[in-house]
């Protein structure tokens, strides 16, 4: 399989159904739906990485041809630093309880990058309002504290990561294998998936992208999400 970009392979290997993009009610950030061919769905929030949405609205379009109302937000204006965003992301959940196209009930959550450490700092203590947190390479190594932090999680959590991030020194595998095996030693559900030979932005059309790691990764993400938040 050919690198081609995420677009065009997210295009042809995983989804063919048209979706309806529209803007959101904007809250404390502007954000992007992408809804299913049906109309409605649950929700599944996207956050992005610090240099916006553009690259991720591939992975808006492919949840929504799942049937889920894909939601995505820049991650940048959520979360800064650590312990920042909490009264942000709670007004971003209201937000998009208040969309018509979203079905009542617990969303999802898919974070890349700052947007991974902002679902980890955010997302991950939440079970009333979250069936499922996934957090692709996010910033654990710049976490205050990786046990304390990890002591919270009550979602189900799926972490992906690149073995060979350097990017910053902000999501080293060794921090997320710590975060991972204190939430687990806590009785958290949570797994961590990890690739030998992939970087920081892995899944992502550009320098790093790695086609087979990224078809894997989103097969998982998939099926977590299913797993978790099932469509009614």
């Amino acid at each position: 399989m050919k690198s081609d970009g995420l677009m065009g392979w997210l295009s042809r290997l995983i989804f063919a159904v048209c979706v309806l993009a529209a803007p959101g009610m904007a809250v404390a950030q502007a954000a992007e739906y992408f809804a299913p061919a049906s109309g409605k769905g649950p929700a599944v929030v996207l956050v992005s990485g610090a240099t916006g949405t553009s690259l991720y609205q591939d992975y808006g379009r492919a949840i929504a041809s799942l049937g889920y109302v894909a939601v995505l937000v820049n991650g940048a204006d959520i979360y800064k630093q650590p312990g920042d965003g909490p009264e942000k992301f709670l007004a971003l959940l209201a937000s998009v309880r208040t969309d018509p196209r979203v079905l009542a009930g617990k969303v999802g959550v898919v974070g890349f990058s700052l947007g991974g450490s902002a679902v980890l700092v955010n997302a991950i203590d939440r079970p009333d309002d979250i069936a499922a947190v996934v957090a692709y390479y996010p910033g654990a190594s710049r976490l205050p504290s990786i046990s304390a932090a990890a002591r919270r999680v009550a979602v189900p959590t799926l972490l992906i990561a690149g073995e060979m991030d350097r990017f910053n020194d902000c999501c080293l595998i060794g921090s997320i294998r710590e975060y991972e095996a204190v939430a687990r030693a806590n009785g958290a559900a949570i797994t961590l998936v990890s690739y030998k030979d992939a970087n920081h932005g892995f899944n992502l059309r550009g320098p790093t992208f790695r086609a087979d790691d990224a078809a894997d990764a989103w097969a998982k993400t998939r099926d977590f999400l299913s797993a978790h938040l099932p469509l009614r």
